[in-house]
């Protein structure tokens, strides 16, 4: 049992070792009898010397003075980041305020956990930076005229002080909330002062009782009333200049001594209104035939008159107007005669679609609705200078409807049609405006006939008036200020307002028609819209 032990291969790998042991002091002599340890000091000489490179890149890095530049900013601002916060701790980062509106863009478009993995990913700013960055942006207070803001908006992209006023209202949620960053109650509607002018922060919440009695006796607001000062600019936004609740029960008067407020203030700041816009609203056309009407109109000219050297101009929207015009033209109940023999009618462009191929007009029945009063695309189609053509070719005694829609496509054309010189939407506004002057005299001297049951209608008439007028009065300012280039008559209309309520829309409920929220988030959201605008415009520059 002994033996067998002896000639062991542990008991021989002893007697080796020792043999060796007797001639070897040091460790590294045993390379070939432990090739572990061999391993290991290879490991380490090569951590050595990767570690001499990486210090070696450092300082070759640290003495580039200048980064190069990408096409990409937020490339170039991680990249700067990183490089400057590479030897600091977490709690010596710091960021350039570029990066920080970034990653406030980040955090207002992605959610809350999109943007803590980013961070952990990306040299980017901590949550509460992004978030504090955001909501230190200037915030819209309800009532507040913010011609302050509107001079830093035009004065930081080099726009003239010149701005056109547009006004327009949208439903919102009635609902009552708290405001504790003012301590505010918001949605009742505000008491408006002796200028027509809404009072803000009108409902302090001093007191339960005093809360109680708000409940009492004031009134909720259901809409959101906006004037939006958009500049002469093709390629600017426009600026809300004034949001609040409203029930829409206000009269003429109040928006005439709004409007004099408006323009006083603006003087105040250097700021000059061009003129007022808005979508066809009784009582704002009312306020702007006040305000632009002869007050002793010539005998001999007994047509619409203005005041020759108005300081503003006044003009009704034409894609409403557009509208208003093809729902008068398709109502089955309304005759419309253009003299004893000639009727524009429905019927003519429904024997159009039956008789005549797709391809030629791209009409379907849709387009020829009167319920759907909002489908401008429909009004457009109808109005293509190729339909009076085919009309007057394939369908018979089809004349009048053929000069109605041409009248509908110059009503258009002279406002929208980027391409037309001066004269030409002169030409193209005042044909529409003669055209209606006349056929609106014919049908007042026939029996049978009246202006109410067989006319465009009276809002239309007077619509079409002001924008012939108004036109010819921003073509005179332009030329007489020497700023032609600021004659861009397609930016004076309420489309303005509207695509401010649609971005508003999109933030909310998908596929919800109106601004789905109450007052106090209706400025939280016209805050963070705005906040996007000025950050793609600080990281452009």
């Amino acid at each position: 049992m002994k033996s067998t032990q002896v000639h062991s291969h542990l008991e021989r790998r002893k007697r080796k070792l020792q043999v060796v042991a007797q001639s070897c002091h040091k460790i590294t002599e045993y390379r070939r009898e432990f090739p572990v340890e061999n391993e290991a000091e290879m490991l380490r000489e090569d951590v050595r010397t990767l570690r001499k490179q990486v210090r070696d890149l450092m300082e070759s890095r640290a003495t580039v003075t200048e980064v190069p530049k990408s096409n990409y900013v937020l490339l170039d601002l991680l990249v700067e980041t990183a490089a400057r916060n590479s030897e600091k701790n977490r709690h010596g980062l710091r960021f350039d305020e570029k990066l920080k509106v970034v990653a406030a863009v980040i955090y207002l478009l992605a959610s809350l956990q999109a943007y803590v993995c980013l961070s952990r990913l990306l040299p980017f700013p901590s949550v509460d930076t992004a978030r504090s960055c955001l909501y230190d942006a200037d915030r819209l207070l309800e009532g507040s005229l913010r011609f302050d803001e509107a001079m830093k908006f035009l004065d930081s992209r080099f726009l003239p002080r010149k701005v056109v006023c547009i006004e327009d209202a949208t439903r919102i949620q009635g609902i009552i909330q708290y405001d504790h960053k003012t301590n505010q109650i918001k949605g009742f509607m505000l008491p408006c002062d002796d200028f027509g002018l809404p009072v803000p922060e009108s409902y302090p919440a001093t007191s339960a009782r005093k809360v109680a009695d708000y409940f009492e006796t004031k009134e909720t607001s259901n809409y959101a009333y906006c004037v939006m000062a958009q500049p002469l600019s093709p390629d600017c936004r426009p600026f809300c200049l004034l949001m609040h609740g409203t029930n829409q029960k206000f009269k003429a008067a109040d928006i005439v001594k709004r409007w004099e407020r408006i323009e006083t203030e603006a003087l105040n700041y250097n700021v000059e209104v061009v003129g007022f816009s808005a979508d066809g609203d009784p009582r704002l056309l009312k306020s702007m035939i006040y305000r632009v009407i002869r007050s002793s109109p010539l005998i001999e000219w007994p047509w619409f008159q203005s005041i020759k050297n108005s300081e503003e101009i006044y003009v009704q929207d034409h894609i409403h107007l557009g509208t208003k015009l093809k729902t008068r033209l398709c109502s089955p109940s309304i005759i419309l005669p253009f003299g004893k023999d000639h009727f524009a009618s429905r019927g003519h462009l429904l024997e159009l679609i039956t008789n005549v191929s797709k391809d030629q007009h791209s009409l379907t029945l849709s387009d020829i609705d009167s319920k759907d009063k909002m489908n401008f695309k429909s009004v457009q189609k109808i109005s293509n200078p190729v339909i009076p053509q085919l009309l007057i070719s394939h369908v018979p005694s089809s004349e009048a409807t053929a000069a109605y829609l041409v009248m509908i496509n110059d009503v258009l054309s002279a406002f929208m049609d980027t391409t037309l010189t001066p004269l030409e939407r002169v030409e193209k506004i005042w044909d529409p405006a003669f055209f209606v002057r006349i056929w609106r005299k014919w049908l007042l001297g026939e029996d049978g006939y009246t202006a109410q049951s067989n006319f465009s209608s009276a809002n239309t008439y007077a619509c079409i008036e002001l924008n012939a007028h108004g036109l010819i009065q921003f073509l005179v300012k332009c030329r007489d200020s020497g700023e032609p280039h600021l004659f861009l008559p397609w930016l004076i209309s309420s489309q303005q307002c509207e695509s401010t309520f649609r971005s508003l829309s999109s933030t909310g409920v998908t596929h919800c028609g109106v601004v789905n929220f109450s007052v106090l988030e209706l400025e939280n959201r016209f805050r963070r819209i705005e906040f996007l605008e000025e950050a793609m415009l600080q990281l452009n520059q």
